[in-house]
């Protein structure tokens, strides 16, 4: 005979004549899985072990529940699967299971018992109430006495079904009548630049709201956006729908001008209009290059096709071309810069573009040669005075300035020099001889 047969001999009687409840130590535990549902929910009351009282050869569970929860079923653990358990609806509202066996060591569940919220329960606190009794050693001893635990659970109020929006607002443009939570049908346009829509959507208390998408379609064609709303209660649900009309792609312009074309050096030899399209300007040789500020009309693009400048004296060409909106259309500028030639370094006396004449210098003054008059075609050469020989301005050459009055040094330098040339030349003299009686007489060597 197993020796846990006494235990449940003891045990199963028990089930049907429960004494008070005597106060022992806690080696058993009722809980909840869940304190609170509402109608249709379920909630597991789990019976623990601690290990405590050490080995345990038999117990006798009884429970008893209110109306709005009905008992459905018990699960045995696999640590009672070694002895033997009985569990039986007792009365209206109380359920009871006998264990025997040989329960050594904790067990974290030994019975779990399964009760639902009923339809018609009404809301609001109810209490399951557990007691352990006849807890017995496997020889039939008491081990401990009766443990009693009262066990809160809540029946909450139907969970609404409400299905509706509060409010509904885009971050883009408006919904083309004012929203009301029983309105569910909307539209809204947006220009073509709008490629996505955000909705703040509030739903009532307890419900909640998601939507199909974000992004739009292309230019001119129409998007629905659903916004699906599920009530607190998880089924009823209602559907709000927003019809987006995406404005068509707008023509591309084909402006291809410039507002305004600044230099940054120097300024066009007009004012700036869109409608001209050639222009000048000149600039310093230190220059050497310009940079422009442009303005293009909006949606255009604009490129200039150089920065520097050329040689000094030269004309260099700036074109500005400009690109409409459209990608085709063009329009080019232009601006001739001429760039000054390069002026040369003054020297340290005179003017820029001028030789420096120097110092001016009086000529020395030159012996003037006189012929005093002696005897009748006899003379001699004799130094006069000093002569002081000045540049009259105006004339080209020195001009000889005479101061004691005699004959100009000039004459008898040029009577001198035309002598010696008579005398080198021998025909010359001959016949000069001749003309003046001086010639060898006839018969003479």
């Amino acid at each position: 005979m197993k020796r846990w047969l006494p235990a449940l001999l003891l045990a199963v009687p028990s089930l049907f004549l429960l004494g008070a409840a005597v106060p022992g130590p806690a080696a058993f535990q009722a809980s909840l899985t869940v304190s609170q549902g509402w109608a249709g929910d379920t909630a597991d009351l789990v019976l623990a072990y601690d290990g405590s009282l050490g080995e345990v050869g038999a117990f006798v569970v009884s429970v008893s529940h209110p109306a709005a929860l009905s008992y459905q079923r018990v699960r045995n653990s696999a640590a009672l699967a070694a002895g033997y358990t009985t569990t039986l609806p007792l009365a209206e509202g109380r359920v009871g299971s006998v264990y025997t066996g040989g329960m050594d060591g904790p067990v974290a569940e030994t019975f779990t018992y399964r009760f639902q919220v009923g339809e018609d329960a009404a809301s609001g606190p109810y209490t399951l109430s557990v007691r352990v009794s006849q807890v017995l050693s496997p020889d039939g001893s008491p081990v401990c006495g009766d443990l009693y635990f009262e066990v809160p659970f809540t029946v909450q109020d139907l969970p609404s079904d409400d299905a509706r929006l509060l409010s509904l607002h885009t971050d883009v443009g408006e919904l083309d009548q004012p929203f009301y939570p029983n309105q569910f049908f909307y539209t809204i346009t947006v220009p073509y630049s709008v490629d996505s829509v955000t909705f703040q959507a509030e739903p009532v208390p307890g419900a909640t709201c998601r939507v199909n998408r974000k992004n739009l379609g292309a230019g001119g064609s129409d998007t629905e956006f659903l916004f699906t709303v599920t009530a607190a209660d998880g089924k009823t649900k209602q559907v709000y729908t927003v019809v987006v009309h995406r404005e068509e792609k707008p023509a591309l312009s084909g402006d291809a001008y410039l507002l305004g074309l600044l230099p940054d050096t120097g300024q066009l030899d007009q004012p700036f209009s869109p409608e001209r399209f050639d222009y000048t300007m000149t600039v310093p040789y230190s220059v050497d290059s310009v940079t422009f500020q442009a303005e293009p009309v909006p949606g255009a693009t604009w490129r200039v096709n150089r920065k520097n400048l050329g040689a000094g004296g030269s004309d260099t060409e700036f074109l500005f071309t400009v690109t409409a909106a459209d990608g085709k259309t063009k329009q080019v500028y232009t601006v001739i810069v001429h760039r000054e030639e390069k002026v040369p370094v003054p020297t340290q006396a005179g003017t820029a573009g001028e030789p420096s004449p120097g110092p001016t210098l009086a000529p020395k003054p030159a012996p003037t040669v006189l012929v005093e008059p002696q005897e009748e075609g006899q003379g001699i050469l004799a130094a006069s005075p000093p002569v002081v020989a000045s540049t009259a301005a105006g004339r080209k050459g020195p001009v000889a300035v005479i101061e004691n009055g005699r004959e100009p040094l000039v004459y008898v330098l040029a009577l001198c020099f035309f002598m010696v040339a008579l005398y080198l030349s021998k025909p010359a003299a001959k016949w000069l001889c001749r003309a003046l009686g001086m010639g060898k007489k006839d018969g003479g060597g």
